[in-house]
């Protein structure tokens, strides 16, 4: 009987021993599988919508990492040569764009999602630019789909009514913007798109060319119509900007009338615009790339007026006009300009060419250790007529300062001259700090008491008009005392 039951005892044991040591091989399995990863998976790419083109062929894809810096990239030439691409895994942003075989556009030295393709010539394209991309979260193998949509508008032009001794028209429209990122950020920096037009029978035409368009609230076209002994200006403003995907067509019918319309007949694009206006209420406006000639029997302020000589003319040394509405006078005891007399405390002097609280500060004249007189720029820009721009500046107060005024003709020429080759720099630096960009092209401003306008596109000083939307951008010369 004890036989027995040690015997029993001895195989329950070895049963035991049996199924613990089962149960400790299967975690280890299990484990293993576990810490198993993925080095690489494969990328399928595809089109959602690429039945809505017509032409998207030659293909660029290019794939960026996190930091912006290019990974991958490829041009494929037509659909049958899609490819399956095996990347690491990791968060990506692939973009697809079309168009950049016409050589309209010009790639960055280095490639970045950040980096700007930018025009060849002009701002403008004669192929579109169509774009899209996604994000990526590579951790397995996964098809990517692109959502491909136009960056640009497309602008057709034709002119009739031009005078027949018109040996030459060219039409700006601004603001649009140079270049485009491959994340699909538009450059916003207010340019202006060129482009000459060709006479067919009686209309002078050009188009279809592709713009990127600008943040903006209105749109301008300007055209120059050249003859053998003159230039004359023309434009118009429009209360809106010009929008990606939408085609716009600008027709004057030579009776009198202007229209920008949509063109229904170009495929792909979104439903079109339409406005008229009467070609009359297209003015004639400052230089363009050269003074304008004096038109015989316009009246004097006209905005076509002849321009001022650019050395003593009927301008003052104060840069004032003595039958001006608002006078600036001369220069005061404290060594301001005009009514600018103001003092202000300051724990710390301003230095030139800076920010100074809300205020671009331009330059600074040292009066001692311990006091300045600095000429402010102010923080705001507008775009308006002559009489309007009086009653701005006569109301225009800023962080307790008023007394504002428009630069003398002596300032406008010393800003023009200094800031001809680096506005656009000083722009973005004034943008960055919340204050109004200075605006290159396709604008004129206010000086003299508003009496004469300057520019940063030629050294010419012009007398202002009436009719005409001119840029204001106010100046004051404070007296600033460092705090005891």
């Amino acid at each position: 009987m004890e036989l027995r039951m040690q015997t029993h005892l001895l195989f329950v044991l070895w049963t035991c021993v049996f199924l613990f040591s089962g149960c400790g091989t299967y975690p280890v399995e299990e484990e293993s599988e576990m810490v198993e990863t993925v080095d690489s998976c494969e990328m399928d790419v595809t089109l959602s919508n690429a039945s809505l083109f017509t032409s998207l062929y030659p293909l660029h894809l290019y794939l960026f990492d996190t930091k912006g810096e290019s990974v991958w990239e490829e041009e494929i030439q037509n659909q049958a040569e899609w490819p399956v691409w095996t990347q690491p895994v990791g968060d990506y942003v692939l973009t697809a764009i079309s168009g950049l075989s016409s050589e309209d556009y010009l790639p960055p030295m280095s490639l970045n999602s950040r980096q700007m393709l930018t025009f060849s010539q002009g701002n403008h394209a004669h192929t579109p630019l169509v774009m899209g991309k996604n994000s990526v979260r590579l951790r397995n193998d996964v098809r990517v789909s692109v959502s491909l949509s136009y960056a640009v508008a497309a602008l057709y032009l034709s002119f009739e009514g031009i005078p027949d001794e018109a040996v030459e028209v060219e039409a700006r429209i601004s603001p649009v913007s140079s270049g485009i990122t491959f994340e699909g950020n538009r450059s916003n920096d207010g340019q202006f798109a060129s482009v000459v037009c060709q006479k067919e029978k009686n209309a002078w035409k050009a188009g279809p060319i592709y713009i990127l368009p600008s943040e903006s609230t209105q749109t301008h076209l300007s055209l120059n119509v050249k003859t053998e002994t003159e230039e004359t200006v023309y434009g118009y403003f429009f209360n809106y900007p010009l929008e990606a995907g939408r085609p716009y067509r600008f027709v004057s019918t030579g009776k009198g009338e202007i229209t920008l319309e949509g063109n229904a007949a170009v495929q792909d694009w979104v439903t079109e615009t339409f406005e008229e206006f009467p070609f009359e209420h297209m003015t004639q406006e400052d230089d363009w790339d050269q003074p304008e000639v004096e038109v015989p029997g316009e009246e004097e302020d006209e905005p076509n007026d002849a321009p001022e000589e650019e050395e003593g003319g009927n301008e003052d040394t104060n840069g004032g006009n003595e039958d001006s509405e608002v006078n600036t006078g001369g220069t005061n005891e404290d060594g301001t300009v005009g009514g600018d007399s103001d003092v202000l405390v300051s724990e710390e002097l301003p230095e030139s060419e800076s920010i100074w609280g809300p205020f671009f500060v331009w330059k600074v004249e040292a009066v001692s250790a311990n006091e300045v007189i600095a000429t402010l720029v102010s923080p705001r820009q507008w775009l308006l007529k002559k009489a309007e721009a009086i009653q701005v500046c006569e109301a225009y107060e800023v962080d307790g300062i008023t007394g504002w005024r428009t630069f003398t003709t002596e300032e406008a020429k010393e800003f023009r001259d200094q800031y001809d080759d680096t506005i656009l720099t000083l722009s973005d630096m004034l943008w960055d700090n919340g204050l109004d960009r200075f605006n290159k092209y396709d604008c004129r401003y206010l000086c003299n008491d508003f009496n004469s306008t300057f520019c940063f596109y030629n050294t010419k000083i012009l007398k202002s008009g009436e009719t005409v939307d001119y840029a204001l951008r106010l100046v004051k010369q404070v007296r600033i005392e460092k705090a005891k």
